[in-house]
């Protein structure tokens, strides 16, 4: 890329990294951004494509990074996860990885038990409310009868 610092390609790579400096921004999100602020479709492309060859711009980092920082407010399955990580631009294959790496460290089974506990702490829930709201959060009904939240169809009522 051309470093002289009158180049639209320089202004949007300075623009992108201080961006980055602030947070972590996957290349999806950050072209979003570069491209609200006037910047070209080529110049955006070759400041991005600077960037991660630096290593300072990485959608696997990107991921790993927000599912973490979710994961300090909210308690969703690896279903809900993946769908938010492809709204940000992430594909398949990546949202996969940081998903697998998430939940080597903390099961997605407890995650759920976390979920129910949560939402049942918020005032009397039914045990319909609460699949309900299990299945919406990206849980699996099996997942959620394994883990006695609900009880399981073939010995109840429900």
């Amino acid at each position: 890329m051309d470093k002289e610092n009158n180049t639209e390609e320089f202004q949007a790579y300075t623009k992108a990294a201080e961006l980055l400096n602030r947070s972590e921004h996957c290349r999806f999100l950050l072209r979003q951004k570069l491209s609200k602020r006037g910047f070209s479709d080529e110049a955006i492309d070759k400041a991005l494509d600077s960037l991660e060859r630096e290593g300072s711009l990485s959608d696997n980092r990107y991921a790993a990074a927000w599912i973490r920082t979710r994961a300090l407010r909210k308690y969703e399955g690896r279903s809900r996860l993946a769908a938010e990580l492809t709204v940000r631009g992430i594909d398949r294959e990546t949202a996969q990885a940081a998903l697998d790496a998430f939940f080597e460290e903390t099961t997605e089974e407890s995650y759920c038990q976390r979920a129910a506990e949560k939402y049942c702490h918020s005032g009397k829930k039914t045990p319909e409310q609460t699949l309900v709201y299990l299945l919406r959060m990206g849980f699996p009904s099996a997942m959620i009868r394994r883990a006695g939240i609900i009880p399981d169809k073939r010995h109840s009522d429900f």
